[in-house]
């Protein structure tokens, strides 16, 4: 009897924090003015790119040799992506081991330099439109990610706001499309172009296609509700 009641303890102990979750995170998000710009936003890119599911196309090919994965660039987002939209109470999580202090401070995820990878035994096949803020769930195994995450990975598991639009890219492999974080030393010399006309780098194509399309775009910040569960 007495284990029975503490189950039931436990049980409805859960539910309260649960429900307590849940309502912080409505109450949260509610008092996040750039929400709905950011749900619009990123909704209208990841309608684009999974309308255009299946449009890969080789940029470049890398040869690894004997000792490296060789590796394929492209443009482009494969046939096998899917669109899904964030539910309310629906959990994520998203392993950081160098920014986790950084993502508790601010209440935000941001985009960090790097764009789709998927990997083979001896490939690696990168996708160069595919950039934004990576996450998984917390049912799935970090190892899948590719990225040498384990369960003793430092991770945060949150909340995002209802109804904002999720690329799976591989099974428990998801992507908020957006863009990423720019290195400082290719803004810099972005810059420098745009007000000599010249690279040191000769990168001055790409720059100048950077420049048609609007200049360097700030990296993709999403507002998260924290679950205070984290390792």
């Amino acid at each position: 009897m007495l284990w029975c009641g503490m189950f039931f303890t436990n049980l409805i102990f859960s539910l309260f924090l649960s429900t307590y979750a849940q309502i912080n995170c409505e109450e949260f998000f509610q008092s996040v003015p750039e929400v709905k710009e950011v749900i619009e936003k990123i909704n209208k890119k990841a309608k684009i790119l999974y309308e255009n599911r299946g449009s890969e196309k080789l940029f470049k090919f890398i040869d690894g040799g004997h000792d490296r994965h060789d590796i394929e660039i492209f443009l482009g987002v494969p046939h096998y992506v899917k669109l899904h939209f964030s539910k309310k109470n629906q959990i994520f999580r998203h392993y950081s081991p160098e920014h986790k202090e950084e993502i508790l401070k601010t209440k935000k995820l941001i985009a960090g330099p790097r764009t789709f990878i998927d990997p083979e035994a001896h490939l690696k096949k990168i996708y160069n439109d595919l950039s934004g803020v990576f996450l998984t769930t917390p049912k799935s195994d970090p190892h899948q990610l590719w990225l040498g995450y384990t369960e003793e990975t430092p991770y945060v598991d949150f909340f995002l706001p209802e109804g904002l639009a999720i690329l799976e890219l591989t099974p428990g492999n998801f992507l908020i499309p957006g863009a990423r974080n720019t290195p400082p030393w290719i803004v810099n010399e972005y810059n420098k172009f745009i007000n000599t006309g010249y690279s040191a780098y000769s990168k001055e194509l790409d720059f100048e296609k950077i420049k048609n399309m609007g200049g360097v775009e700030l990296a993709l910040e999403i507002p998260i509700s924290l679950i205070k569960k984290e390792n």
